[in-house]
This record gives C-alpha cells, structure tokens and sequence, in this order.
C-alpha cells in the first residue's frame, strides 16, 4: 500500500502505515489549511482514498497529530460504506 502513496511523497508528505487500520501524515502538506479550516482534512483524506481505494481501503480523517501531521483511519471500502448507511437510518 505504502507504494500506492508515493504520488504525495513527491509533493512531500511522509506516510507511515505501520499501524493496522491507520495512516499518519507525518508531515501533511495541508495542516496549515486543516487548521483554518476542518473540511480542507477532508480533502486530504479524499485524496488518500484515491490512492487506495484500488487496494479496497476507505479513509477517514481522525484529525491533527502532532505539531505538523494528521491522521486517517483506514477500513475496508464496504465495512466503511455499511457503517454510513447504518449511521443515517
């Protein structure tokens, strides 16, 4: 999956996948924007799941971490799509 990221590692983000279920943006090349404004993590995690969607994996934005960084929470792109659909009824 980390090969799948590398179109924004060439931007300059820095993705650790090391966690089951998680992908933390070391060095998220939006933070400045995510902190004026939440939907701009959104963004960033619409991006993500691009990228990893062809490996079955939906992203959902957990918000900052750290100083610089952000973090996403990772599913299966049909648990996550259940999950919604359970949300709204």
């Amino acid at each position: 999956m980390a090969a799948r990221l590398r179109p924004l590692e060439a931007l300059g983000g820095r993705y650790d996948l090391s966690h089951k279920g998680e992908v933390t943006a070391h060095n998220c090349l939006f933070r400045e924007a995510c902190d004026a404004a939440r939907v701009v993590c959104e963004f960033h995690a619409g991006l993500l799941e691009a990228l990893l969607e062809p490996a079955g994996m939906a992203v959902e934005s957990t918000g900052p971490e750290g100083t610089a960084g952000c973090a996403y929470r990772l599913a299966a792109a049909g648990a996550r799509e259940t999950s919604i659909e359970e949300a709204a009824s």
